[in-house]
This record gives structure tokens, sequence and C-alpha cells, in this order.
């Protein structure tokens, strides 16, 4: 009944099943750690900046035009047309319903 006994040196993998060591070279984990999240972490470039914040001021300029656009001619914009009874607006609000109701699942 004593062979029956399992000793830690038994319950070892095979050499065929062990995995190659995951930070290679010695290296410690935090260095591993800092090089892969070194570009999601890091600083943001500066011709990010400067494509960027045109693009958004230009973006932040139609807005007034577009508000005075819709206001003037109406929600017809949006497709509420008298053969279309649905539009934008509806449509709109069962998607963000529909991404709400996933988002619940999904938790």
């Amino acid at each position: 009944m004593t062979e029956s006994v399992l000793q830690p040196e038994s319950l070892a993998p095979p050499a065929e099943l062990q995995r190659a060591p995951m930070s290679p070279a010695g290296r410690s984990f935090g260095w591993l750690n800092d090089k892969l999240t070194a570009f999601n972490e890091g600083r943001t470039p500066l011709w990010w900046w400067v494509l960027f914040l045109p693009a958004a001021f230009c973006a932040m300029a139609l807005l007034p035009a577009m508000l005075i656009y819709k206001i003037s001619t109406g929600v017809g914009v949006w497709g509420n047309n008298m053969p279309v009874m649905w539009g934008w607006d509806i449509i709109n609000f069962v998607w963000w319903v529909g991404v709400a109701h996933a988002g619940t699942l999904i938790s």
C-alpha cells in the first residue's frame, strides 16, 4: 500500500510538457510588463496632437452650422418625411437600446 502514495517528484510534468520561460534571458516580469505596455502607457507623440487638434477644431466649427441647418429645416433632415414615418431619431434610439441590452448581457 505504501507504493501507491504519490511523491512530489512523481507529480512533476515530463520534460516535453514543460513550457519555455515567459521572461527570456533572465529578465524580470516588471521589465516584460514595461516593454509590453510602453506603447499604450507612453506619452502621446507630438505628430498625433498636430493632426488631431485641427481636425477636432474643424468638427467643432461645423457643429453650430449643422445645428442651425437642422433647426431651420426641421427634423425632415433625419428622414422623417411623409412617405417614411420613421427616421434617424428612431433608428438611433433603437440602436442604443440594443447596445445597452448587449452590455447588460455581456456583464
